[in-house]
């Protein structure tokens, strides 16, 4: 009898190979502005620059505004909420940045907030007080936080290092010394983003203020953010823009 020929062998299946990841520098740039917060980020592998959009906001000028504005509802801390459907018993703390700057200038506050005086925010129901910088850090935490799960959902490939340059209301010598309130706020903010959601508990508050008053800024060369004068930060970024050329430029800042 004959014996059955085998059946014939399956070539192997090459290997997967998973394609290598690559190495991707972009410098993300905050607007942290008294009614609405921007951001504007670049590629430097190919000097791409484009304006972050929040959410499903829709096209047009509001896609790229995030209000400045800190909702307290429910016994949460919403961020970015627009003025429009207000629920019941809403605490509505606008201008964020205002009131931060009003803990060493009082004569400047003119926010109109009726929980928030001199720089200090005290909550219905709450024994504590906490510095209107308490809250800014929370939103800064919450835009670092949108910010980079966005871009790193844009190039999933790439291993993503992100540079950040937040905007501060200063001269560039700083003679009210407000950079260094900037940099411990922004400091706090980068730590804790990874965990901060949309809404927030109310008890980060505590910890929050806690962080922020024992943080030590590290050294340029140890962080990934930096605070940067409101008017050189505008200048800076356009200039590195495509839309730069080799002339003599002014730029005014009208706050």
């Amino acid at each position: 009898l004959e014996k059955p020929s085998p059946a014939p062998t399956k070539p192997d299946r090459p290997a997967f190979r998973p394609l290598p990841r690559g190495e991707r520098t972009l410098i993300v740039g905050v607007d942290f502005g008294t009614s609405s917060t921007k951001v504007i980020w670049q590629d430097l592998s190919d000097n791409h620059f484009e304006t972050f959009r929040w959410g499903a906001a829709g096209n047009g000028l509001p896609a790229l505004l995030l209000p400045s504005a800190i909702v307290i509802r429910g016994g949460a801390i919403r961020f970015g909420l627009p003025e429009g459907d207000p629920c019941e018993g809403d605490i509505r703390l606008t201008s964020i940045k205002l009131c931060v700057l009003c803990r060493s200038n009082p004569s400047i506050c003119r926010c109109g907030n009726c929980v928030a005086r001199h720089g200090m925010v005290r909550l219905p129901g709450q024994e504590s007080a906490y510095p209107a910088s308490t809250f800014a850090c929370l939103f800064l935490a919450q835009v670092f936080h949108e910010v980079e799960r966005r871009l790193m959902g844009q190039f999933p490939n790439d291993d993503l290092f992100l540079l950040w340059n937040i905007g501060c209301p200063m001269d560039y010598l700083d003679e009210a010394g407000r950079k260094g309130e900037w940099e411990r706020m922004a400091g706090v903010a980068m730590e804790l983003h990874g965990g901060v959601s949309n809404p927030a508990s109310v008890s980060l508050l505590a910890e929050v203020t806690a962080r922020m008053d024992s943080f030590v800024v590290p050294a340029n060369g140890a962080r990934n953010y930096f605070v940067q004068p409101e008017g050189l930060a505008a200048v800076k970024a356009f200039l590195e823009s495509p839309h730069a050329e080799s002339k003599t430029y002014a730029i005014v800042d009208v706050g």
